[in-house]
């Protein structure tokens, strides 16, 4: 179980720096890193992506699956919300 906690957290992890590098504009293709991690954080997202916009018109506008920066914090609490669930009961 301890594992798949260590997991998560570095998953919210990269999602948090691939929003910092978004943020301060470092580009993609700067190095192997910024590489992994715009990769990596594009594929994690995705869930989130999928999830507002399977929930439509219902979101407020702040929640737009359009807006980068909205879908990096629903997808960095979800996988966070995971985390707290998985120490509950230890």
């Amino acid at each position: 179980m301890s594992l798949l906690r260590t997991i998560l957290a570095l998953v919210v992890l990269l999602i948090v720096a691939h929003a910092a590098l978004v943020f301060t504009g470092i580009e993609r293709s700067t190095n192997a890193l910024t590489e992994g991690i715009y990769g990596l954080g594009v594929l994690l997202e995705s869930p989130a992506v999928v999830a507002l916009n399977a929930l439509g018109e219902s979101l407020p506008a702040w929640l737009d699956p359009a807006n980068f920066y909205a879908v990096a914090l629903v997808s960095a609490a979800g996988y966070l919300l995971l985390y707290l669930l998985l120490g509950v009961g230890d």
